[in-house]
C-alpha cells in the first residue's frame, strides 16, 4: 500500500521538560523534522496580548518580561489544581502543554501545501515515572492541540526502538539494556530487559531512577557563575533589563563553550560584546575547568547510575548494551563515568542522542499505524502501573530472642531494609503499606497496616514470654480480610522471623489463613534463627514446595539475611504481577487481530 510520508505522515513527538522535537516515519526509517530551522524546540511559552509564542522566540521575549514566561510545565502535569498566571490570565498545565504540542504540530503542517496535510497519527513520549493522571493529561493536551493520538510510549523504550532493538532476530533472545538519559532539565536511568519470543518482542522495565533537577541547564548555570567569578563581572549596579540581556548573551557563549568541550577540543573561547555594558569579554574555558565545575554533578550522576543498577536486580556485568540519550550525555566525562561504573565498549554511539527519543516514537507510531513491517508484536511492560503492596512482618519476641541479642539484630535488619523497600516501591510506582505484629505471650500490632512507619517505635520491643505465633497469624488474617483488593494490588508479603516453636493453636490459625483467597495467594517467607524449629511447620507456613525457610545459625548473619531475603520477597511478588499482565496481554493477542492492542503499553 502506498504511503505518503510527506502529506500523511505518522509522527513521533518527544515532549521534553526543557526541549521537544518531532520525527516522522519516511517508509524505511525515522527522521527528525527541522521545524523553522530548529531540530530541538525549547518547551517554553510566552503569553502577551492574548497571543502565545513558543520556543526560541518565547525564550528571547521572556528575558525582558519573565512574568509572561513559563517553562518546565511537564514537571507539574500531575498538578491540575495549579494555576499558571501569564499576563494576568490563568492557565492549567494541560492548556500550556497543549500550546507547545500545537506549535510543533502546526509547524509540521506548514511544511506541506495548505489543505493537503492529514497525519495518520502521532505517538507522544512520556517518562517512566508518569502515573495515570499525568498520562491522561498528556492525552488531553494532545486532544486540545488537535492531534490524532495513536498512543504514548515510555522515553527509554522509544530510544531502544531508535537503536533498532525492535527488529526481530527470528530467534529467542534476552538482553539487558540500560538507557542513560541526561537532558536539559532532568536525568533518568532506566534498566529494562528485552525478551524476544516466537511471536512477541517484550520490553520489561526493571528499574528506573533519576533526578528531576539535574541536567544541562544546571551545568550551564554552574559554568556561568564560574566565568562571572573568574572574570570578576558585576552586573548588580545595572538596570535589571540591561543585566538580563548581558546574562543572556554571556550564557549563550557559555553553552557554546560547553558544547565545544563536549567534542574533541580541550579549550573553548568565550568572546562577548557589551559584557559588562561598554566592555568586551575575552575569556576561555578549558576541559579541566569544566570537569572541576561539574564535579559534584558528576558524583550525583554516578550515584544514581549505581543505585539504578542495584535496584534492577541484575549486576553491572549482566548489562549488554548502553544507550545514551539527551544532548548533555555528549559531555566527555560521562563516558568515563559509564565505563568506571559498568564497563567499556558497551555504549551505542551510532545515532544522535538528541534525536533518539523522537525517532523511536515515530517508529512506534509506524508500528501502530501498520506502516512498518514487523512480524512480531511489541509488548511493553512498565513499572508505571500504579500498584499497592502490603508488607507484613511477624516478629517473635519470646524470651529466647534475648539470647545473643537476637531480637536487637532482627530490629536492626528491619530498620535497614524498610527504607530500601520504600525506595524500590517509590521508583516503581508502588504504594507500600507496612504492618508489624509482635508476639510472645500474646500477639498485637505494633504498626498496623497503613500506619506511618516512621511514627512508630518498634525499636522498643523487648524479648519476654512464650511464642503465641497462632495469635499473630489470626491478627494478620482478620486484617487482610478487611482489605479491598483490586487488580492493581500485588499479593501481600507475610514475613515471619522466629527462633522457636509455636506454643498456641498454630495449626488452626494457619488453616484459617490458607483457606482465605488472599491468605492463600500471599507470598509467605520464614527466617529461622537457631536450630530449635521443626522445618515442617515452617514449610507449611510458606506453602510453596519450591522454597524452604532461611536458617541463620550465627547472629552476625541476621541483619544481612533479613535485608536480602525481604528484597527477594519484593522481587518475587513484582515478577508475579508482571506475569499476570503478560497472561492478560496474551489473551488479548489471541482474541484480536488489532495491532494497536498487541502493541500495548500498560500505565
Amino acid at each position: 500500500m502506498y504511503y505518503d510520508c510527506q502529506n500523511h505522515p505518522v509522527i513521533g513527538i518527544d515532549f521534553g521538560t526543557t526541549f521537544s522535537s518531532a520525527s516522522r516515519w519516511d517508509g524505511e526509517k525515522a527522521e527528525i523534522y527541522g521545524l523553522k530551522g530548529e531540530y530541538i524546540i525549547p518547551s517554553v511559552v510566552y503569553f502577551e496580548s492574548d497571543k502565545f509564542d513558543v520556543g526560541a522566540v518565547a525564550v528571547k521575549k521572556g528575558v525582558l518580561h519573565p512574568e509572561n514566561y513559563f517553562a518546565d510545565v511537564k514537571r507539574i502535569l500531575d498538578e491540575q489544581d495549579n494555576k499558571i498566571i501569564l499576563d494576568n490570565k490563568q492557565f492549567t498545565p494541560v492548556e500550556i502543554s497543549s500550546v507547545i504540542l500545537k506549535y510543533i504540530y502546526d509547524n509540521i503542517k506548514a511544511m506541506v501545501p495548505e489543505g493537503k496535510f492529514e497525519s495518520e497519527g502521532v505517538v507522544i513520549t512520556i517518562p517512566c515515572y508518569f502515573k495515570e493522571a499525568e498520562c491522561n493529561n498528556i492525552k488531553e493536551a494532545a486532544r486540545l492541540a488537535g492531534i490524532k493520538l495513536l498512543g504514548t510510549i515510555q522515553e527509554p523504550i522509544a530510544a531502544a526502538l531508535a537503536y533498532g532493538l525492535h527488529i526481530a532476530s527470528n530467534k529467542n533472545r534476552e538482553e539487558n539494556i540500560l538507557v542513560f538519559d541526561l537532558g536539559g532539565g532532568t536525568f533518568d536511568v532506566t534498566v529494562f530487559k528485552l525478551i524476544e519470543k516466537e511471536d512477541t518482542i517484550h520490553f520489561k522495565i526493571l528499574a528506573t531512577q533519576g533526578d528531576s533537577r539535574l541536567g544541562g541547564l544546571d551545568f550551564d548555570k554552574q559554568l556561568y557563575e564560574y566565568i562571572i567569578k573568574k572574570e570578576k563581572i558585576d552586573l548588580s549596579n545595572y538596570d535589571s533589563k540591561v543585566a538580563a540581556l548581558c546574562k543572556r548573551n554571556l550564557m549563550e557563549q557559555v553553552v557554546k563553550a560547553k558544547e565545544i568541550l563536549s567534542y574533541d577540543s580541550d579549550i573553548a573561547y568565550i568572546k562577548v560584546y557589551n559584557v559588562p555594558p561598554g566592555n568586551f569579554l575575552d575569556s576561555t574555558l578549558t576541559l579541566e575547568e569544566l570537569n572541576t565545575c561539574l564535579e559534584n554533578y558528576m558524583l550525583r550522576i554516578k550515584k544514581i547510575l549505581q543505585d539504578t543498577i542495584s535496584l534492577s536486580g541484575i549486576s553491572k556485568n549482566d548489562i549488554h548494551r548502553i544507550i545514551k540519550v539527551g544532548g548533555s550525555s555528549r559531555i566527555k566525562k560521562i563516558n568515563s563515568i559509564i565505563e568506571e561504573t559498568i564497563g567499556k565498549r558497551k555504549v551505542y554511539a551510532d545515532i544522535n542522542p538528541q534525536e533518539a527519543v523522537s525517532n523511536g516514537a515515530a517508529i512506534y507510531a509506524a508500528y501502530l499505524a501498520n506502516r512498518i513491517s514487523i512480524n512480531k508484536k511489541i509488548c511493553i511492560f512498565t513499572k508505571s502501573i500504579e500498584k499497592s503492596l502490603h508488607f507484613i512482618w511477624l516478629l517473635d519476641c519470646s524470651g529466647s530472642m534475648s539470647i545473643d541479642n537476637r531480637l536487637e539484630y532482627v530490629k536492626e535488619g528491619i530498620k535497614s531494609v524498610i527504607p530500601k523497600i520504600q525506595k524500590n516501591c517509590q521508583l516503581n510506582n508502588t504504594i507500600v503499606n507496612f504492618g508489624i505484629v509482635k508476639f510472645s505471650d500474646t500477639a498485637e500490632w505494633c504498626i498496623k497496616i497503613g500506619d506511618k512507619i516512621e511514627d512508630c517505635r518498634y525499636e522498643n520491643i523487648k524479648a519476654k514470654g512464650i511464642t503465641a505465633m497462632g495469635d499473630a497469624i489470626n491478627l494478620v488474617s482478620n486484617e487482610l480480610n478487611k482489605l479491598k483488593i483490586h487488580d492493581k494490588t500485588l499479593v501481600p508479603i507475610i514475613f515471619l522471623v522466629t527462633d522457636g516453636m509455636p506454643t498456641d493453636d498454630y495449626d488452626r490459625a494457619l488453616d484459617n489463613l490458607l483457606n482465605s483467597f488472599i491468605g492463600k495467594s500471599a507470598y509467605k517467607d520464614v527466617i529461622a534463627i537457631g536450630n530449635d524449629q521443626d522445618e515442617g511447620y515452617m514449610c507449611r507456613f510458606i506453602d510453596d514446595i519450591s522454597r524452604k525457610p532461611k536458617r541463620i545459625a550465627k547472629k552476625e548473619y541476621i541483619v544481612g539475611s533479613i535485608s536480602s531475603q525481604a528484597m527477594n520477597c519484593l522481587k518475587a511478588v513484582k515478577d508475579k504481577f508482571i506475569e499476570k499482565y503478560e497472561e492478560e496481554i496474551k489473551s488479548r493477542e489471541e482474541t484480536s487481530n488489532d495491532r494497536s492492542n498487541g502493541g500495548i503499553i500498560l500505565k
